[in-house]
């Protein structure tokens, strides 16, 4: 993998008016360190940055949070951080021992790295050389015991990367896979959630299946979670061959980026899909996995499940009615998974959730107007009468106001 190379990478970060202005107002020693120099490096775009501080950083995060108009926050151990208002972060951490011995207090060796304005790239671990290899490595088993989620940060890291894990690093990792439960639930579900949200996330939990990491997180029996993998890759499969297609499809009716739409804790729709297709059959709660997802995830898995559970069989046009209905706000979603095994008919599943969400819209008869039909009755009534409405306008079986009339009239009076 070609990298920037060091008289570019200079220019590269200079040209950023953060790291500029930080290295000519700093009044201690700053070293840019962590993920932003690395894909700085990979020629990538960054929206966080890290900087060590040779002091107490708290003075220059306190004047940069004033001069870029950011929040400013202050952590145990003297970090402090700036949430600047287009959500990038700013974090200043104070430099421990030297800045060698900071760095090999890290992670991975690609994250091991520093660079300053006199001294160009400091790389003790060897980072450089594992970038441009596509390697992720570990610096030491005690680093993963200090902060054990870095056993799911290694998957993350590869799946966002396209890189591969050292052969001895996944042996650290499955020695120290255990120490997963001992870290807090949320910061396990959103390293989980960005592993699903990367278009080829099945190879890296696959890989985190064999070295017994995914099996800390998601506690269903192994030959369950094997088959769930296997579907994944199934639907992955599915989105690679028809991604071309898929995105004329949703262009088309002003979809666009509509997989990419965040649902909560940073989950995108197309992570919700594969995290369904993961949990296939078992659901989420405390008993299947160490993941505390938000309330809003919740709902979303439990309609998309419930969809998929009804997707077994012969798809005819009242169970696809059905599976839309207990798909919730996910129509669209489940005509892809529904497409996994009927390729051929994803345009055709499409139109029809255009016509469940268009009938659901734009209903033959109004609430108002069933209530006047039915003599002024309310509440459950009329959404039963909504209900039947809306199936048989979906299955085709009436067309006009006076059919819906006469429906209504037959099965409510």
């Amino acid at each position: 993998m070609a990298l920037i190379n060091r008289p570019d990478l200079s220019r590269r970060i200079l040209s950023d008016t953060i790291n500029k202005w930080i290295f000519n107002n700093a009044k201690a020693r700053v070293f840019l360190v962590g993920g932003h120099l690395r894909d700085i490096l990979l020629g990538r775009r960054s929206m966080d940055m890290d900087y060590v501080v040779d002091g107490d950083p708290l003075e220059i995060a306190r004047e940069a949070s004033r001069v870029f108009m950011g929040t400013l926050i202050i952590f145990k151990g003297h970090v402090c951080r700036v949430v600047l208002p287009d959500r990038r972060i700013i974090d200043f951490t104070p430099l421990k021992g030297d800045i060698h011995n900071d760095l090999m207090q890290r992670d991975f060796t690609i994250n091991a790295m520093a660079w300053t304005p006199e001294g160009g790239i400091i790389d003790p671990s060897g980072g450089i050389r594992d970038l441009e290899r596509g390697i992720i490595r570990v610096l030491s088993s005690a680093n993963l015991e200090d902060d054990p989620l870095r056993v799911l940060r290694a998957y993350r890291h590869a799946a966002e990367l396209s890189f591969r894990i050292d052969r001895e690093t996944s042996r650290l990792l499955e020695e120290n896979a255990s120490g997963l439960k001992q870290v807090s639930p949320e910061r396990i579900t959103y390293e989980f959630f960005r592993i699903l949200n990367q278009e080829d996330c099945h190879r890296y939990l696959v890989r985190a299946f064999k070295d017994g990491v995914l099996q800390v997180i998601i506690r269903i029996d192994g030959d369950s979670l094997k088959e769930n993998l296997r579907v994944l890759r199934r639907f992955e499969s599915f989105m690679d061959r028809n991604h071309d297609r898929l995105g004329r499809l949703l262009r088309r009716r002003r979809l666009v980026g509509l997989l990419d739409e965040e649902i909560s804790q940073g989950l995108e729709r197309a992570g919700l899909i594969k995290l369904c297709l993961i949990l296939k059959g078992h659901g989420l709660n405390k008993r299947t996995g160490l993941l505390r997802v938000a309330r809003r995830i919740k709902k979303a898995i439990r309609d998309l499940s419930k969809a998929l559970e009804l997707s077994r069989g012969r798809i005819t046009e009242e169970r696809l009615y059905d599976i839309f209905s207990a798909s919730g706000g996910h129509v669209y979603e489940a005509s892809m998974v529904l497409s996994i095994r009927r390729e051929e008919r994803l345009e055709e599943l499409l139109e029809r959730a255009d016509d469940f969400i268009r009938f659901k819209k734009r209903p033959l008869l109004n609430g108002e107007e069933i209530r006047e039909i039915l003599g002024g009755v309310r509440g459950v009534m009329i959404g039963r009468a909504q209900a039947l409405l809306h199936r048989a306008q979906f299955m085709g079986q009436i067309r006009t106001k006076t059919m819906a009339k006469d429906l209504i009239l037959s099965n409510f009076t």
